[in-house]
């Protein structure tokens, strides 16, 4: 088989497994049905993939992979620390919108057995993404004497708002990156505590 022929139909099949993925989740998509939305034998797809478990783990830490390194790069463009935090967010918001597939970070293990291979490999990755993020907000200063529970709460608290099916499809990474800001770092948005 053809080299080239042979990578650019495992990134079709990554390509459309990760849009399935994110339509239909991990359990709601068979071999089969990648194989017909690829267009491709079935027997093609296990010559790329041993599995449908090979397959999502592949995808899964290629897009983490390269979603580090966007936000490594997004941060180069930030000047102070609110806007490194600012760059993070909106260069999160927006692979997310071009990699659905992203999501299965906080949606796989929601429901399913802990036991199954692919569970523990998401929760490994979306703690490797919760440490990138914990430690780049350490690295770029934005949590200036803050503890490291409060860093590891902030980085956690940024995928699950970047990662949430709740968020609107239409949304426009820049707006929602600033009302988070706003959120973060406004003095009305901590509600006073009144002592009794």
């Amino acid at each position: 088989m053809n080299k080239k022929v042979d990578t650019n139909t495992r990134k079709k099949i990554l390509k459309i497994t990760g849009s399935l993925f994110a339509k239909r989740g991990y359990f709601g998509i068979s071999m089969d049905e990648i194989a017909q939305k690829v267009g491709v034998a079935k027997s093609a797809l296990y010559y790329h993939f041993e599995n449908k478990e090979a397959l999502c783990k592949e995808l899964m830490e290629g897009s983490v992979k390269e979603l580090k390194k966007e936000i490594k790069g997004a941060l180069k463009e930030g000047y102070t620390p609110v806007d490194a935090l600012f760059n993070l967010i909106r260069v999160f918001l927006d692979y997310t919108l071009k990699h659905p597939e992203i999501n299965l970070l906080t949606s796989l293990d929601v429901s399913t057995d802990k036991k199954l291979p692919i569970t523990q490999t998401i929760i490994d990755l979306r703690m490797e993404l919760i440490g990138f993020i914990r430690e780049t907000i350490v690295s770029v200063d934005i949590v200036r004497r803050r503890t490291r529970k409060y860093t590891f709460l902030l980085a956690r608290s940024l995928v699950g708002l970047v990662l949430n099916p709740l968020l609107p499809k239409d949304m426009n990474p820049t707006e929602l990156s600033k009302h988070f800001m706003t959120l973060l770092f406004s003095q009305k948005a901590t509600p006073e505590v009144k002592s009794e």
